[in-house]
């Protein structure tokens, strides 16, 4: 999945976008810094989320060539289980919630085109208004190399994933 999931460019992936029958998703946290790292959840599940919203233009793997702006919730928490069978509990606010919630939405059977505010959207059209939206001017994801982490990998069962 994870090879999947770079050689498209993505930032995430769901186990169904590539016909596993498997509530696991891959998910590139931090991917807007200069460190992204890659989390691999198995049974992720949101358990609590802020009521705040924020919108933000969205493309997926599955739907090829197209996008469009999409209300997610500002800040999540996820309870999954690590690899190991240890359960956890993540944060994530701004992309990263974003991210997760795109991610799980696949685990769910829904996709982004059916929470689409307005009119679908080519993909360039849609990264000049990421780039307009975040003031920046590359359109590209951060170059350098991704790491894959368990979720083992933090400290006491929890972890806080900040932009």
């Amino acid at each position: 999945m994870v090879r999947t999931m770079e050689a498209a460019k993505g930032v995430g992936l769901a186990a169904p976008q590539v016909g596993l029958g498997l509530r696991v998703a891959v998910v590139k946290v931090d991917y807007k810094t200069n460190r992204p790292r890659t989390l691999f959840v198995r049974n992720p599940k949101i358990v609590e989320r802020s009521d705040e919203t924020i919108e933000g233009y969205e493309m997926c793997l599955s739907i090829p060539g197209i996008g469009g702006l999409v209300r997610r919730n500002k800040w999540i928490k996820i309870a999954h289980t690590s690899l190991d069978g240890q359960t956890l509990t993540t944060e994530a606010e701004q992309h990263n919630a974003v991210l997760w919630q795109h991610e799980l939405d696949h685990l769910d059977g829904v996709l982004y085109v059916d929470k689409v505010l307005g009119e679908l959207l080519p993909s360039d059209e849609v990264r000049r208004r990421r780039k307009q939206q975040d003031g920046d001017t590359s359109a590209r994801w951060p170059s350098g190399g991704s790491s894959v982490f368990a979720a083992t990998d933090y400290a006491e069962g929890t972890s806080l994933l900040r932009i």
